[in-house]
């Protein structure tokens, strides 16, 4: 990933970096009451306790962030969220993260969420609240994306123009030219284990 993150960027490239930016809700939510300008996508409960550092939680709601919690986040884990950030800091599950995420300027977000992908297509300010060396879903592409702690738009292009990057763009005109070139890249590798 971080290859492809020196890749030139192409017309094609710059054209899922837009469809990401004008993406959809996957979950038909209510509207929100308030536009926070500072919006943390929170984790799920599955994963919650594994991710999340409550310390640099703490850190953005004093800078005025609002948590909004994953829709399928389980009702003792709200109960607990309210406790420790205070209910007047967290947004509930059935409000719609898009519609908060069009408006904010900020976001929090981490690296097992598309959330902070899609904020950065938007040109919003995003911060990883997560211990990056630990790996989850799209950790591979936050990585390659943010040399040296600070995340790249550019960097995030070239791995959307790059046809050996293993990601497969559902709009692309031929899906198998991406499935071949991330295959191809990986042909000479030997994954053999040394029989000792």
């Amino acid at each position: 990933m971080i290859d492809a993150a020196k890749s030139d960027i192409t017309d094609e490239g710059e054209y899922i970096f837009s469809r990401i930016a004008a993406g959809n809700d996957k979950y038909r939510l209510r509207q929100p009451i308030e536009y926070p300008d500072f919006v943390v996508f929170m984790a799920g409960t599955n994963i919650w306790n594994k991710i999340s550092n409550v310390q640099r939680i703490h850190n953005a709601v004093d800078q005025g962030a609002k948590l909004k919690c994953h829709p399928l986040t389980a009702p003792p884990m709200r109960a607990y969220l309210k406790v420790e950030f205070g209910e007047e800091n967290i947004i509930e599950p059935k409000v719609s993260g898009h519609d908060l995420l069009e408006n904010a300027k900020i976001v929090g977000s981490y690296t097992n969420s598309e959330m902070g992908l899609a904020a950065l297509a938007k040109g919003k300010t995003v911060y990883l609240l997560n211990d990056q060396r630990e790996q989850y879903t799209y950790s591979a592409i936050y990585n390659a994306i943010s040399p040296g702690g600070f995340i790249s738009v550019e960097r995030f292009k070239r791995i959307l123009s790059c046809k050996s990057s293993g990601l497969v763009p559902c709009e692309a005109p031929n899906p198998q030219e991406y499935i071949d070139g991330f295959f191809k890249r990986y042909e000479d590798v030997d994954d053999r284990l040394s029989s000792s």
